[in-house]
């Protein structure tokens, strides 16, 4: 949540108190308000106890010819896992290939936030094939996080593996529990888990996405989140995955917490 709320035409006090989660004594109380004072449209007012802005590290950019520096109107917001282990592993790989392959974002382990080219912008994150994507329109409309986090692990002598090495690279001993989760989705059993830290950075940068661009706050429905469904993804408008437009990719898969997302953005 902002900080700040920009009055709209037809808003009342008690109608963005409620919208807000707030009960509208303590949105007058903030703003040194009269009970039955009157607002206009434009003005701004403070929301108590709202957290403080999003501290985004914008120093770590890539080179223009690694992104479309085309301005287009977003509706979509995709999620990515990056299936590695750091932040300069993701951007050394984007910079090492030519096909402008690369997210507006980067979210670290500890929560994080790296964005590494103008959100407006577009570039190629969903290779989705040319008939479902004509003219690279779902790029285009789209804004991509990547997160950093390892993916699908593989079970071998009491331990998980990550993919590196064919799966040889150890993650964590099972008896970790925290730092995965079991479920089999797409040819894996378990799936690296998402920091605390990490998971409250990505709900609160879609949200603020989501208000700066007009983005619809939704995600998709529960039978739908898995998979690939071009009837309803299409033309799907609000916070999706990976998953759900390629059917060989596992991200963001079954370790997020969409429901702490949705929390977000309600």
């Amino acid at each position: 949540m902002s900080t700040t709320y920009i009055v709209r035409p037809g808003d009342s006090l008690a109608r963005i108190a409620k919208q807000l989660g707030i009960s509208a004594e303590a949105l007058i109380s903030a703003n040194q308000l009269r009970p039955n004072g009157l607002i206009y449209p434009g003005e701004q007012l403070r929301i108590p106890g709202a957290l403080p802005e999003l501290a985004i590290d914008r120093r770590r950019r890539l080179p223009r010819d690694q992104f479309i520096a085309e301005k287009h109107p977003k509706d979509l917001v995709v999620l990515h896992f990056t299936a590695g282990g750091t932040v300069e592993g993701a951007f050394q790989s984007w910079l090492s290939t030519k096909e402008r392959v690369a997210t507006a974002y980067l979210v670290d382990l500890d929560g994080q936030i790296y964005e590494v080219f103008d959100p407006s912008y577009w570039a190629c994150h969903l290779g989705v094939a040319a008939a479902q994507n004509p003219g690279f329109l779902l790029d285009k409309r789209s804004i991509g996080i990547e997160i950093v986090n390892w993916g699908g692990l593989k079970l071998a002598g009491g331990h998980l593996h990550c993919w590196p090495n064919q799966y040889r690279t150890r993650y964590c001993h099972t008896g970790e529990t925290a730092r995965y989760v079991r479920r089999s989705f797409r040819g894996l059993d378990y799936f690296a888990a998402f920091p605390d830290a990490q998971q409250e950075a990505v709900a609160r940068l879609t949200r603020s996405l989501c208000d700066q661009f007009s983005i619809p706050c939704q995600i998709p429905n529960v039978e739908k989140r898995d998979g690939l469904d071009w009837s309803y993804y299409a033309n799907f408008r609000g916070v999706a995955s990976h998953q759900n437009f390629h059917a060989e990719k596992t991200d963001i898969g079954p370790a997020f917490d969409w429901d702490r997302l949705a929390q977000a953005l309600a």
